[in-house]
């Protein structure tokens, strides 16, 4: 499918016109694009399974060829709008366009609408070649079409020269299809290939079909670029955000869904556009819009609690299925994120105990201690509180079976208390004695 001599790494893009023709009484420009979809579907082996992504050359009262076929920026130059692809009256550079199966059209967006030849005094646009092919890339014979009604050699574009749509209402779907006329392009005509005069808009005829952008050598891939300098992600545990962008490397054959998802959403979480932040989002590139970028937001989640470091990391994982294999599964990189603390060190714990109070006559009781950490903020790591259990030492106290033994608490991370235990077995007698203090 690729054209000859272009290097790894180059763009083209490829035009057929249709073998099947139709009239141009519609004004919805997707019946249109459904119909050079289905022409390419049914063509060249090599373009079938990019068929959805093909557009075809036509304008309605709604949109313009070259803005249809993803031409034209209309956003660009300050709202002026720019070629799709930069090129300019004055630049070689950009995206060549080639005949399906044959040679180059035009070396750029720019002249593809625009050249002009110093054999065209009038300033028509010219295309390199009439080597004029349809979806099965093979040559076209104006005079042997099976249509009787279709007059061999016109297609229905229902634009000017420059892709716009006519400003005197001659455009696909315009009036009347009984008395209405509409824009031609003529096959085999250099230098008026997109118009050159009019014809009624229920006369069927051909139609041009362009497709998406593809690059020589090109394979599936998933593209993420996280901003920064160096790059990389970074927010506050505050609710501070930061983006990334992912994209697709190629064209797919059909929809690819990337499912984003945050490695700890207890500590970041991610969404895109206007979505919520939860712990998964998702983008999905269709064959259209593969090349545009989506951004992922991340936001940090704030927690009370003193991080080691001051930060915590996430990893955010990405996640591909698509019915096309290229992309099926696909491996695409993590992002790495970095969640800035806010919280102060917890500076005291407090211990408390139950039971208070233990008698002499009593059995072998179990007593509990506990940890507490105080303030508003906890430890980034556990702690562990040795505890010591030790009488006083005093005369004539109450005594005890075993000596209680010594253990340790333990205070997991980010909470706020923890509990052991030691057994007192009392020694009972008639004696008169002082009361113990643990």
């Amino acid at each position: 499918m690729s054209p000859e001599g272009l290097a790894d790494g180059a763009q083209f893009r490829l035009l057929f016109a249709t073998s099947g023709t139709r009239d141009a009484t519609a004004s919805d420009i997707e019946i249109y694009n459904t119909f050079a979809q289905n022409a390419a579907a049914a063509g060249h082996a090599d373009i079938r399974q990019f068929s959805s992504a093909f557009k075809v050359l036509g304008s309605t009262e709604e949109v313009d060829a070259r803005v249809n076929t993803g031409m034209w920026d209309s956003d660009a130059n300050s709202g002026n709008g720019a070629y799709a692809d930069g090129s300019t009256s004055s630049s070689s550079t950009g995206i060549p366009i080639y005949w399906l199966n044959g040679d180059k059209i035009a070396g750029n967006y720019h002249d593809f609408y625009y050249v002009d030849y110093s054999d065209d005094p009038n300033g028509n646009n010219i295309w390199i070649t009439i080597d004029h092919r349809d979806e099965s890339g093979e040559h076209i014979h104006i005079h042997n079409h099976p249509d009787s009604e279709y007059d061999g050699y016109s297609v229905h574009t229902g634009s000017e020269a420059d892709g716009t749509k006519d400003t005197g209402g001659v455009y696909l779907g315009n009036s009347d299809p009984d008395s209405g006329y509409i824009i031609r392009g003529i096959l085999f005509d250099r230098k008026n290939p997109i118009s050159n005069g009019t014809i009624r808009i229920n006369q069927k005829a051909r139609f041009y079909a362009l497709s998406p952008v593809f690059e020589v050598g090109a394979s599936p891939g998933v593209t993420v670029t996280e901003s920064g300098d160096p790059a990389g992600s970074s927010v506050a545990e505050n609710g501070g955000t930061d983006t990334y962008d992912v994209v697709l490397d190629t064209a797919p054959t059909d929809d690819v869904t990337v499912t984003v998802t945050s490695g700890d959403a207890t500590a970041a979480t991610v969404h895109t556009g206007s979505g919520t932040a939860t712990a998964t989002a998702t983008l999905t590139f269709t064959p259209e819009t593969w090349d545009t970028p989506q951004k992922v937001t991340v936001t940090g989640v704030d927690d009370n609690i003193d991080n080691p470091g001051d930060s915590r990391a996430v990893t955010i994982s990405h996640a591909a299925a698509s019915d096309d294999a290229g992309y099926a599964g696909i491996t695409i990189a993590p992002v790495s994120v970095t969640v800035t603390d806010d919280d102060a060190a917890p500076t005291a714990i407090t211990l408390s105990v139950s039971h208070n109070t233990v008698a002499e006559d009593d059995a072998a009781t179990t007593i509990t201690v506990t940890a507490t950490v105080d303030g508003a903020t906890r430890f980034g790591a556990a702690q562990t509180v040795a505890v010591t259990v030790a009488g006083s030492g005093g005369a004539n106290v109450v005594g005890f079976a075993a000596s209680p033994s010594s253990f340790n608490i333990n205070i997991p991370t980010g909470v706020e208390t923890g509990a052991g235990t030691f057994t007192l077995t009392p020694t009972d007698n008639a004696t008169l004695r002082n009361d113990e203090t643990i």
